[in-house]
């Protein structure tokens, strides 16, 4: 008896160590968690964060009247409309891109900042994505930076995205229609790639804090609404810190001011799918309200069915309503239709209809009961 309890201790013992060993080699094997760098945790930005770039309503709509819808947002790296553009392709650092949108990386030189491609016909994202941008731009809300292209790449693949390798000297046909994507400038906030902010994250933004007010919140998310952007996925959003901001302190990085921002427009101007979204789709567009209940203020956006905590029929308040309002009625007619003739949006469908799709649903939102011109929408959480 005593040496079959003294074999299985040590079977048991043994046991142990195998189970140990195996620990140790699964610990050894696993990469080391990354040092935040910031001196905040996230939510702490996240909740202090701006999502409009003005200082008040009338000095930006002073600006906007200014503005060129079709050139665009200037500055380095910026590129003329419809400019042919040669340049050398840049292999993705971790391999394929995600999405199923056609798209590479490319640069015109050794110190130009690659920039994103997308491209191809009959690929609505590449109308959707430089009209979205350019009417998030012009209203004062975060965006990148998009210009329609065509482009010629040197040591592309005759398709880069099936075909991800360099072909050092090859240059493929004229890559057309396409559009050049550079990120909004800033630094990422983020506790690992891609995580951006869920609108449930969002609802978290205090003004009390230091964050947005109510108004712009809920601006932003009817001009969501307005374009209906439907991939409100949460790498489709993105927190950072606004270049020129960021300083140090003992505990890390500092960022006096973050910033939210819807980072991909690629599925807007549109409508409901069974399970995506028709992007740049004129028909489709036009027949969806931008509301869904027009006398509680409750806006008409459903989220993708991938889109985890995306942004769904959010409810508004008469502040953001106004505040959107007058941002839309700063644009005039030639630069709407500036915005659209940027997009290519004739390739689509008549720019004149555009333009009438774009002031109706403008309409909408300055009266959400056209017969009541007086009306106010209720205080969130109220019944009209």
């Amino acid at each position: 008896m005593t040496g079959a309890r003294g074999a299985s201790r040590a079977r048991a013992a043994l046991g142990v160590l195998a189970i140990l060993g195996v620990a140790c080699a699964v610990t050894r094997r696993l990469p080391a968690a990354p040092t935040w760098p910031w001196a905040e945790p996230r939510q702490a930005y996240l909740r202090t964060s701006a999502v409009w770039l003005g200082d008040d309503l009338d000095s930006w709509v002073a600006h906007m009247h200014a503005l060129d819808l079709f050139r665009g947002p200037d500055g380095d790296g910026a590129f003329a409309p419809n400019e042919l553009v040669r340049c050398e392709y840049v292999e993705p650092k971790h391999g394929a891109f995600s999405g199923a949108t056609p798209k590479f990386l490319c640069r015109r030189g050794p110190h130009d900042q690659p920039f994103k491609v997308k491209w191809g016909e009959d690929n609505g994202e590449i109308y959707a994505d430089l009209a979205g941008t350019r009417l998030f731009w012009a209203l004062g809300f975060g965006a990148d930076r998009i210009y329609p292209l065509r482009v010629e790449c040197v040591g592309c693949a005759d398709d880069p995205w099936k075909d991800p390798a360099p072909h050092p000297g090859h240059v493929p046909p004229t890559f057309e229609p396409a559009i050049a994507e550079r990120q909004a400038a800033g630094d990422t906030i983020e506790e690992y790639p891609h995580q951006g902010f869920t609108w449930k994250e969002f609802e978290q933004i205090d003004a009390a804090a230091g964050g947005a007010p109510r108004a712009q919140l809920d601006a932003l998310k009817l001009l969501a609404v307005f374009v209906q952007y439907r991939d409100s996925k949460a790498d489709n959003q993105r927190l950072l810190c606004l270049p020129g901001t960021s300083g140090t302190s003992r505990a890390g990085r500092t960022c006096p001011h973050p910033f939210a921002m819807i980072d991909d427009l690629g599925s807007t101007f549109g409508g409901t799918h069974v399970f995506r979204t028709h992007k740049m789709d004129l028909d489709y567009w036009a027949s969806e309200p931008v509301w869904k209940d027009p006398a509680q203020c409750v806006a008409n956006l459903t989220s993708e069915l991938d889109a985890r905590d995306g942004l769904d029929f959010p409810h508004i308040g008469e502040p953001g309503r106004r505040f959107l309002a007058t941002l839309l009625g700063a644009l005039d007619d030639r630069q709407i239709a500036d915005l659209f003739r940027a997009a290519r949006a004739e390739r689509r469908g008549p720019l004149a209809r555009w333009v009438a799709v774009f002031r109706q649903r403008r309409d909408q939102i300055r009266h959400p009961v056209p017969g009541d011109r007086h009306f106010r929408c209720p205080e969130v959480g109220r019944a009209a």
